[in-house]
């Protein structure tokens, strides 16, 4: 294994028990702070609980519509916040704001409620998924198109600025052993492979982007790392609504790698991205920065007093403060909040689960100032893990009630487009042993699960 990033971010072994490498968490998807990354050779058998286990078959709708494959993870999710406009290439085709000219169908997938994308292990290796909610409430896939050449692929996050207008990112394996960046862009009829430029891997295991925000459809900020034989560095692309271009995130000083996991833009001079840096001694810290529009600038976050190291995973911001929210350890990995009010960060006490569960936050979405729901996963015993939710109401956190599925389960993405409307993705493992997509939807009483496919 080559060192200092994972690439295909699998949570399971063969035999379904969690990692154990590394405190930092190699059990969730969407982190880019662990210290290996599998090569390419391991991708189609890392993740999996059997190696006989095979993605079903999809089935297709006039070639656009696919049922969302058994045997995968969702890693991301968003969906506009009420009352966004549509994209503008889909305000000609609105007829009296329900229906689009030429189909007569209300629920057209055009005009889709939530986008949430992650990828599905298969015997040939990992292949990105997407699922678009219809306003009905049910999710579809949504055809991906493929690289040629590719080994495998995954999406790890999406952003979409307006209904009927995705981006999103992630990377493709090649069969060469080097991973690249890969975008697609949604714009109301398809998934649409981008072109998207990547820096040298100089020997190295190559690039990949993990989280994207965009503002508006031709404004989006997209984070993630490099690694070369030297270690892994931050990467930052910049999306002008007509082609990707490199940015130039700034590293801790002396720090031996870097990885930026998640960025969210209120603003389009102001965006905030968050992960991890390890330090010459091997120590992992939280990481955090700031771009204002021509650069980038060190946000130095806290760290917990006599915790051995940190991480931040997720970010939300409104225009002048941000929630970021990941674990620390202290003995065991412990769930962290903190917010950035302009100036500095300070650590808000999340909410731990206790009883000697390790847990951790994986990402956030903030409404206002006063509501923000953060998901994760909380592991009470070795070898299981259950969804973790929690609600920040301005002054404190509490632990959402979430119903169970499977013994090992665990959620990855949330977004809160409505105040009393949240959606979060993950993964579960069945009964068979199979992993599967998971989709939990807050009413604003009650989570509750939603059909995937």
């Amino acid at each position: 294994m080559a060192a200092d990033v994972p690439g295909s971010r699998r949570r399971w072994r063969r035999s379904g028990t969690r990692r154990s490498s590394s405190w930092v968490l190699r059990s969730l998807v969407v982190l880019s702070v662990a210290l290996v990354w599998l090569p390419v050779s391991a991708i189609a058998s890392a993740g999996q609980h059997s190696a006989s286990r095979r993605a079903h078959p999809h089935r297709t709708r006039a070639g656009l519509v696919a049922t969302l494959p058994s045997g995968g993870t969702l890693i991301s999710v968003f969906c506009p916040a009420a009352g966004t406009p549509p994209h503008d290439d889909d305000q000609a085709r609105i007829r009296g704001g329900v229906t689009l000219a030429g189909t007569g169908d209300p629920d057209d997938l055009r005009i889709p409620r939530c986008a949430a994308v992650g990828e599905n292990e298969t015997g040939a290796g990992p292949r990105s998924i997407a699922g678009l909610q219809r306003p009905t409430g049910r999710w579809l896939g949504t055809a991906v198109p493929g690289v040629r050449r590719e080994a495998g692929a995954m999406l790890s996050g999406v952003s979409c600025p307006a209904p009927g207008a995705c981006i999103a990112v992630g990377a493709g394996f090649g069969r060469s052993g080097q991973s690249r960046p890969l975008a697609l862009k949604w714009s109301g009829t398809r998934w649409r492979l981008m072109t998207v430029p990547y820096p040298r891997a100089h020997g190295g295991v190559g690039s990949r982007l993990t989280g994207v925000s965009c503002r508006v459809f031709t404004y989006c900020i997209a984070v993630g790392d490099n690694q070369t034989r030297h270690g892994a560095v931050a990467l930052a692309e910049l999306w002008n609504g007509s082609r990707w271009r490199l940015l130039r995130p700034v590293s801790e000083p002396h720090a031996r790698a870097s990885m930026l996991d998640k960025v969210s833009c209120p603003r389009e001079i102001s965006c905030m991205a968050v992960g991890t840096y390890i330090t010459a001694s091997g120590q992992e810290f939280a990481l955090a920065e700031h771009w204002n529009g021509a650069r980038w600038r060190l946000r130095p976050a806290l760290s917990v007093a006599g915790a051995a190291g940190s991480v931040l995973s997720g970010v939300s911001c409104l225009v002048t403060s941000c929630i970021a929210v990941g674990s620390y350890q202290r003995g065991s990995a412990t769930v962290l909040a903190e917010r950035w009010n302009g100036a500095t960060w300070s650590v808000l006490p999340a909410v731990s689960p206790g009883h000697g569960s390790a847990s951790a936050l994986a990402d956030v979405a903030c409404q206002s100032a006063r509501s923000c729901t953060a998901v994760g996963y909380v592991a009470p015993h070795p070898g299981g893990s259950a969804p973790l939710i929690e609600a920040w109401n301005g002054a404190r956190w509490q632990i959402d009630r979430t119903p169970r599925r499977g013994r090992l389960a665990e959620l990855y993405g949330v977004t809160c487009p409505a105040p009393r409307r949240c959606v979060a993705v993950g993964e579960y493992v069945s009964r068979s042993g199979q992993r599967m997509e998971l989709a939990e939807m807050w009413n604003g009483s009650t989570w509750s699960i939603q059909r995937t496919g």
